[in-house]
């Protein structure tokens, strides 16, 4: 049986458009009564009914994965949902991709919405937040996750502390010991990444050359530089918080005359396809594989198939290598 809007609107006693504007978010009506009526709704089989019509009339593919992404004009995210992408379609399903853009009350009521209205049959998301509701969709995080979390039907993260970690010991190794670090408002959790590794490698860590702009992708390399230049003393290497930002930090470092790597060395996240193209190719952290794709399929059909999963398999981290390339010297 259809449910319609006017059903709900006489259970719930309200009008119509009452309804209508409760059930597709407007906030022309207060939070508590949107959330009576669509609780009624709810009860009333309105969502169900919704998505087994949409099924019914669409061509519907399965699995349907949606993705929930800060952004995606960073290479990081655009080739991780990419790969995603082939990997489903080539199983016969789709997806389909909101963006968070870096909120988590806007990535909360993203999951309330399609836990409510989608047909989508599993959440992936990579944004680093937690819903604290209860969902009806399994949600697979693409970040480390708390065993915990009833939401949490699996996580697949990269290692990219370890990843940090790595770029630091190399740097070591190789003698320096004046190290900065270059990021932006969204990457806090890797700068804190820096700074431990640095105490483990028992390296000093100058608060001045943590550099946090409010620049983004290029600009943060260019800023960063500037602003260390300003300072009595420069660092003998930095490490950013993505690649983007190590290719500014080169372009920057040369346009003041210093040279890259003999000078300072500069180590980027991410491996960007660019990275081995540069001048010099950047030694850099792969966070993305393949092999993060294909564990995310598998787990995906896994969760909807009803398979149980194991500890292991439930909350799995792949290493995030170091790529050493040219970037990257013995300090003078």
């Amino acid at each position: 049986m259809k449910i319609t809007h006017e059903m709900i609107a006489a259970e719930a006693g309200v009008s119509q458009s009452t309804v209508s504007k409760a059930l597709r978010d407007s906030g022309e009506i207060s939070d508590k009564t949107a959330l009576r009526i669509r609780n009624i709704a709810e009860q009333m089989g309105y969502f169900k009914e919704k998505k087994a019509r949409l099924r019914r009339t669409m061509e519907y593919l399965y699995p349907h994965v949606a993705v929930l992404v800060p952004e995606i004009i960073g290479w990081s995210y655009a080739i991780a949902v990419t790969s995603l992408q082939n990997r489903i379609e080539a199983i016969g399903g789709t997806v389909q991709i909101y963006l968070t853009k870096f909120d988590e009350a806007r990535f909360s009521i993203l999951v309330d919405r399609l836990n409510r209205e989608s047909f989508a049959d599993i959440i992936l998301t990579f944004a680093a937040y937690t819903y604290t509701g209860r969902s009806r969709l399994p949600i697979g995080y693409m970040t480390g996750h708390s065993p915990e979390d009833p939401n949490c039907a699996f996580s697949v993260s990269a290692d990219v502390a370890g990843g940090y970690e790595d770029a630091v010991r190399h740097l070591y190794k190789l003698g320096h010991r004046k190290i900065g670090f270059l990021g932006e408002e969204n990457t806090t959790i890797k700068q804190q990444f820096f700074c431990d590794a640095m105490e483990k490698c028992g390296c000093r860590i100058r608060r001045e050359w943590l550099i946090k702009t409010q620049s983004r992708f290029e600009q943060i390399g260019h800023d960063g530089v500037a602003a260390m230049c300003t300072l009595s003393a420069m660092p003998t290497a930095l490490i950013t918080a993505y690649d983007e930002a190590a290719f500014g930090a080169v372009r920057e470092l040369r346009r003041r005359g210093f040279r890259v790597p003999e000078d300072i060395s500069v180590v980027g996240c991410n491996d960007t396809h660019s990275a081995a193209c540069m001048d010099p190719p950047l030694t850099t952290i792969r966070i993305h594989s393949e092999a993060r794709t294909d564990a995310v399929v598998r787990l995906i059909c896994a969760v909807l198939e009803g398979n149980p999963l194991s500890v292991e398999e439930k909350h799995l981290s792949l290493p995030a290598p170091l790529i050493i390339r040219e970037s990257t010297c013995r300090p003078r």
